[in-house]
């Protein structure tokens, strides 16, 4: 999927936040990475992109199609069908299993595949090296293992574009590691275009492009609970 920011702004409030995104082009099965201090702007910037918060002015596309153009539930469905996301802090469902958590866009948001959903839900559980935990409730798994759940949940539906908020900020070396080769072998595999927002060398070491949010408009700090997401349903 090719992603196109033009003549973007947003805030969150008169002076608590600004970000303007003039231009930004990431090709079809890009592998990019997203830098910048803490508060410059990067979850917003992944926000905008996953079509969860609409700019003030100018557009996102995503394969040439206008988000702003679509109505909330034509944008939602776009998103459950064609992109996986990595929130910051996992949004997992707290009365579902660790594998219910990973299956959710099937079982909520009605997509096809459940079966073969379920088997790719496995491997990739094994390969994040989760497997034993599946029929955990979150509340029983670690905040490394709640974040390794959510990066299987992003990519198994095969999704077009791949969302990745910090997804190694909780995981040691060789848990990171892992999971970072998870994101971009997969990306690779099914063709996805792949963004990651993050400043930990253990991810920059496989996301040769970067993207530096110093580009950008200057920006401030948000409120911690105005920039939170309120979960992928939406």
């Amino acid at each position: 999927m090719r992603v196109q920011a033009h003549g973007v702004t947003f805030d969150y409030g008169a002076g608590a936040f600004a970000l303007a995104v003039d231009a930004l082009d990431l090709p079809a099965q890009s592998a990019t990475a997203i830098v910048g201090s803490s508060g410059s702007g990067k979850s917003t910037l992944l926000l905008l992109l996953a079509g969860i918060l609409a700019p003030h002015t100018g557009s996102i596309l995503q394969d040439g199609v206008d988000l702003g153009a679509l109505g909330p539930r034509a944008v939602r469905r776009l998103r459950l069908a064609r992109v996986g996301l990595v929130f910051q802090d996992f949004e997992l469902a707290q009365h579902l299993t660790a594998l219910e958590n990973m299956l959710v866009a099937y079982d909520l948001g009605g997509l096809s595949g459940r079966a073969s959903a379920r088997a790719r839900a496995h491997d990739l559980a094994a390969r994040c090296g989760v497997a034993p935990l599946l029929s955990r409730l979150p509340a029983r798994l670690s905040h490394g293992e709640r974040q390794r759940i959510a990066v299987c949940r992003a990519l198994v539906t095969g999704p077009a574009l791949v969302l990745a908020d910090e997804p190694t900020a909780s995981l040691d070396d060789t848990s990171a590691r892992s999971v970072v080769a998870l994101l971009t072998d997969e990306a690779a595999r099914v063709g996805a275009t792949l963004v990651v927002a993050t400043h930990d060398p253990r991810a920059l070491e496989r996301l040769p492009a970067r993207v530096a949010m110093d580009a950008f408009a200057p920006a401030r700090r948000p409120d911690a609970k105005a920039c939170a997401p309120d979960g992928i349903a939406r």
